[in-house]
């Protein structure tokens, strides 16, 4: 008799739900990195247009400079919410994997706890055969 455990079927799905969770976070990690990157290159770019701008002496130059400043400014606002937005998403699917994980551990415990007594039950019968057939040989 070969060891069955019940809820085989169930642990399935848990490993099934983990891994999709897992990817969904694998996933939620790249867009906060790419998101993480586009600020980082908003922000480098308006560090050099201010330090060109304010080396020039021309007023035109230094008007268009803080014009355009300020729309680099609205979006380093707008690119720091998506990075924040992908952080909680991030945090979310984090969640999310730790809590489908902790559910495939449990099952995956209980089918080794099963699969040990199983395990003993077999040993135990055959022990006993042997005990059967060491009485038998000495009688």
């Amino acid at each position: 008799m070969s060891f069955k455990f019940r809820l085989e079927k169930v642990l399935r799905v848990r490993r099934l739900e983990e891994d999709q969770a897992r990817d969904r976070l694998l996933c939620r990690q790249k867009e906060l990195k790419v998101a993480e990157g586009q600020l980082k290159q908003l922000r480098d770019e308006r560090s050099e247009i201010a330090q060109f701008g304010y080396a020039q002496s021309d007023l035109v130059l230094r008007a268009a400079m803080y014009k355009y400043l300020e729309r680099l400014d609205d979006r380093i606002l707008k690119q720091s919410q998506v990075v924040a937005d992908c952080q909680t998403k991030l945090a979310e699917a984090q969640d999310q994997w730790l809590d489908a994980r902790r559910k495939k551990e449990v099952l995956e415990k209980l089918r080794e706890k099963r699969f040990n007594e199983y395990r003993r039950e077999e040993e135990r019968a055959l022990q006993k055969v042997l005990d059967d057939m060491g009485s038998r040989v000495r009688a």
